[in-house]
């Protein structure tokens, strides 16, 4: 599956194609910060997701303290770009960012990548306030 990743004026379309005569754009007009922690030297839990404006951000902190920020167009690059960037993809294709780079609005959220369940639960929820900011256009 190809993905292409189109943002506008804070906006974000994500078109899926599955094959050469039909592609599916989501639109998602809100914005997503997501905050991270290493919780040991290969492992990275969510700690807080929150749509709010229109800018889409993940704050990565690690163990030494030091923190990283990723904007939406770095994020797709970030198991190349950061340290420890693999085990950061890894929380990424579990938690809400998932749907922001490309993956469908029906995949499920990970359990393991957040630190405890009322924050997966917090997250569950705002499954639900996405779909109200997001659209879906099948082209052919």
């Amino acid at each position: 599956m190809m993905r292409l990743l189109f943002v506008l004026l804070g906006t974000l379309a994500v078109v899926s194609c599955t094959n050469e005569k039909q592609r599916s754009v989501n639109t998602i007009r809100k914005g997503l910060v997501v905050s991270m922690q290493e919780v040991d030297g290969n492992q990275f839990k969510i700690v807080n997701e929150r749509l709010m404006g229109k800018e889409t951000a993940l704050y990565v902190q690690y163990t030494n303290q030091k923190v990283d920020t990723f904007d939406l167009a770095s994020i797709d690059l970030v198991s190349y770009r950061a340290n420890k960037g693999r085990a950061i993809q890894v929380a990424i294709n579990g938690s809400l960012l998932q749907y922001y780079i490309g993956q469908p609005i029906t995949s499920a959220l990970n359990d393991k990548v957040y630190l405890d369940k009322t924050v997966y639960n917090k997250s569950q929820n705002l499954v639900v306030d996405l779909k109200k900011f997001m659209s879906t256009t099948t082209l052919k």
